[in-house]
This record gives structure tokens, sequence and C-alpha cells, in this order.
């Protein structure tokens, strides 16, 4: 396979925007040729190189991902809603089978004001913040299901940066309980995760990682009460 060709592989398998020093990490090469083939490749309409911010992210645009001559996936990728309301669905599905009972869910697809999941169980009340991954096109029928300017990736970025301030506020009203943020299982939020890994134990935040088949990965923060 040309080296060309492992590049588009890779940021088709990823599903999402990537540095230079990520392909290039990812691949096992250097990062001058890395850059060189991106930008090979974006001259060419074969990929995107967003420089929007910094550092610039190559990805794979909408009408382009199935190039002639380069290698597809085994079969299509079936489409998985991670909206807001899909991952707070898949959360409470989650902590009911695990024993919680429900005292508030909010009307995500109204934009309900407040805490989004409240739960209690073994005497112990746990409230989370909840964040879906952005859509690379816009659901307001009005624009006509048109591609966002702004990446799904970099959107994401300012979206958790968003949930972990109001994860923040809700520590701060409810020390004697638990809380948490809720987050689809992505490279992104793994990525942001990572960067500030440290600080969640000492803020005393635990955080769901909400996998597409309903799966959840709690770290951090309070161990949780055993289910009763």
């Amino acid at each position: 396979m040309r080296f060309e060709d492992r590049v588009v592989a890779l940021l088709r398998a990823s599903g999402e925007a990537m540095t230079d020093a990520e392909i290039a990490r990812a691949l096992g090469v250097v990062h001058q040729q890395v850059s060189a083939v991106c930008r090979k490749l974006a001259a060419a309409g074969v990929i995107v190189r967003d420089d929007v911010g910094r550092p610039v992210r190559n990805h794979l645009p909408d009408s382009l991902r199935a190039v002639r001559g380069l290698p597809g996936p085994a079969e299509p990728r079936e489409v998985v809603d991670v909206s807001e309301r899909a991952v707070q669905q898949r959360l409470v599905e989650w902590l009911l089978a695990d024993g919680w009972r429900v005292v508030r869910v909010a009307d995500a697809r109204g934009r309900e004001r407040g805490t989004d999941v409240v739960v209690e169980r073994g005497g112990v009340t746990l409230h989370v913040e909840v964040k879906g991954f952005p859509s690379s096109r816009h659901v307001d029928p009005a624009r006509g299901g048109e591609v966002k300017r702004t990446l799904p990736a970099v959107q994401a970025r300012v979206e958790f940066a968003a949930a972990l301030f109001k994860a923040l506020q809700l520590r701060q009203a409810h020390s004697g309980d638990v809380v948490a943020l809720a987050l689809p299982d992505r490279l992104t939020h793994r990525r942001n995760l990572e960067s500030v890994a440290s600080v969640f134990p000492r803020m005393g935040l635990t955080v769901f990682l909400v996998g597409d088949d309903g799966a959840v990965e709690a770290r951090w923060g309070d161990p949780l009460p055993l289910q009763g």
C-alpha cells in the first residue's frame, strides 16, 4: 500500500480530524513526511487541511470518503446517534440496570434547563452533566442539512470545556453528592480527558464514557455505591 493510501485509510478509520503529528505517531514515521504527503493530498482534493485552529488538522471531506483506487471499509458503518439525547438515554438505561432510581431526567431535545440526570442509590445522590458529539451537518431544517464550517472534533473540544465548567458548578452546589460528566466514547473526548486526567480525582469528578452499544466505563471521582 502506498504511503498516501495509508494516510487516507487512517483518517477513514479514525473518523475524526488528525494533526500531522498524530498521523506520524500512528504510522510510525517522521512528522515531515506526513506534512509533505498531506499537503499533496489536500492539493489533489483527496483530504482537507483545516487551519481554523492550530495545529492544522487533516480530515476526509464528506463527498470524498470513497476515493477511486483507495481501500475502503469491508462494510458500510452504521450511523450511530451520538446526540446528547441519545447519550443521555443510553446512560439512564445503564444506571437503571445497575440499580439506580431516577430522580430527574431533563428533556435534552427541548433543551430543558437544570441538571441533565439525577439518580439515587444506597443513600447516595448522583448528578450528571451529559454531552453528545457534534454532527458534521446542521440539524436546523432551515439550514437544509448543510455541512458545518467548524469540524465536529473542534466543536467537541469547545463543548467539552463547557460541560466541564457545568460539572464543576454541580460539584460546588452538591458537595456531599457524587458528580459526573457523561460523554460519548469518542477518540476526541478521550484525548481531551487525557490532557486533564490528573486533576479529575482532585476535583472529585467521575467521568462516564458511554459506548454506542450502551456499555458505560466509569473513571475517576468518588467510588460509586454498590448495588444493594
